[in-house]
């Protein structure tokens, strides 16, 4: 698997000049517990041919981490966005040894433009916290061309009858025995449990819902509960079930191709990262690390 990452990125990188790079800018926390927050930017995906593919991340070693570096440009200029917009340019570079699985990908910013100011939106809270579970500052997404558009228009929107009825039957067609999380005992439930977190709608017509439910899937040895599921709703009206544990980043043409992309950050016990949407949902990109 590393060997195949290593090939795909010297393909791209030799295709295109400079290459094209999706990341994110993070709120890091330090190593140590009394360590001061940090700005950093988290290179995930780069464009081979018609697909986004992950940077390497899948060390489990720590022979392999102290090689990890040298997979990843040392500098990369980036254009941070948000909903649509620019919000400045930071020039990050590589450290030159990653200790920490979780720290996979991770650069360190050395300018900011404009006037050295790292961009920043909002307040630090739990939203985008992850399995560290402290408040943070919301990532943002940096690409290492100026493509921040979203032609889509995603946007929130209220869910009316029809989509939650679509998504409460897509819900029970995944999930058709659910325990209680405490006891290995399977329980029946009504539709009116499965709760609406979110939607968002584009101009495409296509829909996201996010949903929550108290209860587990009858898998679910750990007992973490069916929260955070996202499924999309295609202009037909068919809902498609995606994947559980996301919080949804942003929307944007990322690659110019005249429609958008979508990014999410993985919230999941010891485990982090990104998956990138694209293609109308028929393809998804994963950048994943573990903490321990």
């Amino acid at each position: 698997m590393r060997y195949l990452s290593l090939l795909l990125l010297a393909a791209a990188l030799s295709a295109q000049s400079p290459p094209l790079m999706l990341g994110a800018l993070e709120d890091t926390k330090g190593s140590l517990t009394d360590d001061p927050y940090t700005r950093s930017v988290r290179a995930l995906f780069i464009k081979s041919g018609n697909d986004w593919k992950s940077l390497p991340n899948d060390c489990i070693s720590e022979t392999c981490l102290a090689q990890l570096s040298k997979d990843y440009p040392r500098e990369t200029t980036w254009t941070i966005a948000f909903d649509g917009r620019s919000l400045g340019e930071v020039r990050s570079r590589i450290p030159g040894e990653i200790l920490q699985y979780n720290r996979a990908g991770q650069q360190q910013i050395v300018t900011a433009l404009p006037k050295g100011r790292v961009p920043t939106i909002g307040l630090r809270t739990k939203e985008f916290a992850g399995f560290i579970d402290d408040p943070v500052f919301r990532p943002l997404v940096a690409v290492s061309q100026p493509n921040f558009k979203d032609p889509d228009l995603w946007k929130p929107t209220t869910n009316d009858a029809a989509p939650t009825a679509l998504v409460r039957a897509e819900f029970r067609r995944k999930h058709p025995k659910v325990t209680n999380c405490e006891v290995e005992e399977m329980r029946d439930y009504r539709d009116s449990e499965i709760k609406i977190l979110k939607s968002y709608l584009a101009n495409t017509g296509w829909r996201l819902v996010a949903t929550s439910f108290h209860g587990c899937d009858i898998d679910d040895l750990r007992g973490d509960g069916l929260t955070n599921e996202w499924f999309a709703i295609d202009p037909a009206g068919a809902a498609h079930y995606l994947q559980p544990n996301l919080v949804l980043v942003d929307a944007g043409d990322y690659d110019n191709s005249g429609h958008s992309q979508l990014l999410f950050l993985i919230d999941d016990y010891n485990r982090g990262g990104y998956v990138l949407y694209y293609n109308n949902f028929q393809s998804h990109a994963t950048f994943e690390y573990t903490f321990h």
